[in-house]
């Protein structure tokens, strides 16, 4: 079991994630970054928030920021 401590750092880790793949979204809309770039930092960071959140107990249990990011990529047309 996790202390409170590990958990809210988990839980900034994940928020500091989800705000780098909405960035990561905006540079490469605004063309400030390339597909190559994009589609590598994005595996990377995807892959790193569902360690982040498997940690947390989180998974594929119920659908949380990440499952909202992925609807909101798709509305804009966007891959998941």
């Amino acid at each position: 079991m996790k202390t409170r401590k590990e958990m809210q750092i988990l839980m900034m880790e994940r928020d500091r994630l989800l705000d780098a793949l909405r960035k990561l979204d905006e540079g490469r809309e605004a063309g400030s970054v390339t597909k190559l770039d994009y589609d590598i930092l994005y595996e990377r960071y995807e892959n790193k928030l569902r360690e982040v959140e498997a940690e947390l107990g989180l998974g594929e249990q119920k659908p949380g920021k990440l499952a909202r990011l992925k609807l909101w990529r798709r509305k804009r047309g966007k891959r998941t």
